[in-house]
């Protein structure tokens, strides 16, 4: 009987955290009472430790109040952004690649036409 009053207080933590799912702030600010800690992985509040959720694994695990929560998007970057961002890296590689191949050589060659054409004004 009195092992089951122990575990009551647990059983009530165990409710109350995942009523705040939607606010790591909200989930946090429980506290030691609760025994709450906020799961970035999925978003959620549920009962555990300073080790981590104690019915569930969690990469990104914030328990204790004075922490900042650790909210990062599970949202691929848009394709969008994606096609845009290679477009961008293609053109970068390009305009390197026409420069090394096409403009530096002329350059080195006209650097050897004037250092002729000034020997030859010398020689003269």
């Amino acid at each position: 009987m009195f092992y089951l009053l122990a575990l009551a207080p647990i059983f009530a933590r165990s409710e109350e955290c995942p009523n705040f799912s939607s606010n790591c702030e909200t989930c946090l600010g429980l506290g030691k009472d609760k025994s709450c800690g906020w799961c970035s992985d999925s978003n959620s509040c549920l009962v555990g430790t300073s080790d981590g959720p104690t019915n569930a694994t969690c990469t990104i695990w914030t328990f204790k109040f004075d922490m900042k929560c650790h909210i990062e998007s599970q949202e691929p970057l848009p394709m969008g952004a994606r096609i845009g961002l290679a477009v961008f890296a293609a053109l970068v590689a390009l305009i390197t690649a026409v420069f090394w191949i096409c403009i530096f050589p002329h350059c080195s060659n006209q650097k050897k036409v004037d250092k002729t054409q000034t020997q030859e004004e010398d020689d003269e």
